[in-house]
């Protein structure tokens, strides 16, 4: 397009100068569904309207969605910002960029030392760099503080980078990237996040955990349990051995505490999930079902694997006997929170690289992304298919999109998004 072309639209005029759009006219759109979306012309990235219009030229590498009217770019091997105009608010300088919460970025550059050490900051909403980049390692800002790392130990800025909490504690656990035995809790989480009910997992030896309130005081002490996991809903999973006398041998139980370090729920299950919509999944002699916050069990222990509540409902898995050849094989479906099956346990799960066992992804703003026959596709809480099953791989929803895999060999060039019509974004 020329500079300053003027381009007719239905909700008004477009105004491009350079690759800078201002809209005039404020567009409406549904609860849930993106004002600009990603769109991907061959190898290049940018961004249009539901329609598919262009708006922002395709001339980057890569983005992401938008998100609080900004969104991440990258251009000649870097990321910057842009706002919905298309006008850089942060310079395409940096080699990586988080997402924002509370109005703060994490960010990372190569410094030009000969070992091009990589050193830590953080930038605000209009861009503006308000923590230096001199940490080592950082993570995003959560109730006001963000963990830093400096001379390999670990301590607590606030947002105007002041330092709250001293350098000396060796390791933090974060909410939402957290496996505990069989499931994946980041999907539980927008983002990553340190302070969760104004307490932050710490530790100041390889196994020697506690938790810390925003004030640096230890609030439950170091070496109680042998695992540890981060607070939900008032309450952390925690783990101890218990001697079985018969044998010598010691086995790993699981139950809860609470903010005060009281045993609440008793450590008594072979594994346990944090607690999600007022309910955990616990697992007992083998098989999964789900405890509310007094320890009554809500729903029986009759599944091989669970999954915690996500809008709710619940995905579980059933094994399936064998066939004439013996071959087991194992069924994802869900439930609703008094244990009815409302989608059959007929799915498949997934496998990334990392997994020895499959997973299935919660339900995320009404539907659900999930394999079938080798293929991905999309369904909602009734089971109904909404979206075909035609996909290498989906994620789940966010903001009225998801991002797919087609049947491409780029990772860079089989990527797009899709909305919840179905509609893709892209052309090759």
């Amino acid at each position: 397009m020329e500079n300053n072309k003027l381009i007719k639209a239905e909700s008004g005029l477009i105004k491009q100068v350079g690759t800078a759009i201002s809209i005039t006219n404020k567009l409406l759109s549904k609860p849930n569904e993106p004002l600009l979306i990603p769109y991907r012309k061959k190898n290049r990235w940018g961004f249009c309207l539901k329609d598919k219009r262009i708006i922002i030229d395709c001339i980057y590498e890569d983005v992401f969605p938008f998100a609080e009217g900004k969104a991440l770019v990258k251009r000649n091997g870097k990321w910057g910002i842009i706002n919905q105009k298309g006008e850089i608010i942060t310079d395409i300088i940096y080699e990586s960029i988080s997402e924002f919460t509370e109005d703060m970025a994490k960010a990372y550059i190569y410094t030009s030392s000969p070992d091009r050490d990589r050193k830590f900051g953080f930038i605000d909403s209009h861009g503006k760099v308000v923590v230096p980049f001199i940490y080592d390692d950082a993570r995003s800002f959560s109730e006001g503080l963000a963990m830093v790392e400096k001379d390999q130990k670990i301590g607590f800025i606030n947002s105007e980078g002041n330092l709250i909490i001293d350098f000396i504690y060796d390791r933090v656990m974060m909410v939402g990237r957290e496996d505990i035995g069989f499931y994946k809790q980041h999907f539980f989480h927008k983002t990553t996040y340190i302070f969760n009910d104004g307490l932050c997992k710490v530790s100041k030896s390889p196994l020697a955990f506690g938790f810390i309130n925003k004030e640096g005081k230890t609030v439950i002490p170091f070496n109680k349990y042998e695992l540890v996991f981060p607070f939900s809903e008032g309450l952390a999973a925690v783990a101890k051995y218990e001697q079985v006398v018969e044998n010598t041998e010691s086995l790993l139980r699981w139950g809860f505490i609470d903010k005060a370090g009281n045993e609440v729920i008793e450590c008594a299950y072979q594994y346990v999930s944090s607690f999600f919509e007022e309910l955990a999944v616990v697992q007992l002699n083998n098989y999964c079902g789900f405890i509310n916050s007094k320890g009554e069990q809500v729903i029986p222990c009759i599944y091989v694997k669970a999954m915690p509540f996500s809008e709710g409902i619940a995905a579980v898995m059933v094994k399936i006997d064998g066939d004439k050849s013996n071959r087991v094989s194992y069924k994802w479906g869900y439930i609703d929170k008094h244990g009815n099956t409302l989608i059959p346990l007929i799915y498949d799960g997934r496998y990334t690289y990392e997994d020895r066992e499959p997973y299935v992804t919660p339900c995320k703003e009404g539907l659900i992304s999930i394999e079938k026959d080798g293929k991905y596709g999309h369904i909602d809480r009734t089971g109904c298919s909404i979206i075909e099953f035609k996909y290498k791989w989906t994620s789940p929803f966010a903001n009225g999109l998801s991002l797919i895999r087609l049947d491409g060999d780029d990772l860079k060039e089989d990527r797009a998004y899709i909305n919840k019509q179905g509609v893709e974004f892209y052309e090759e």
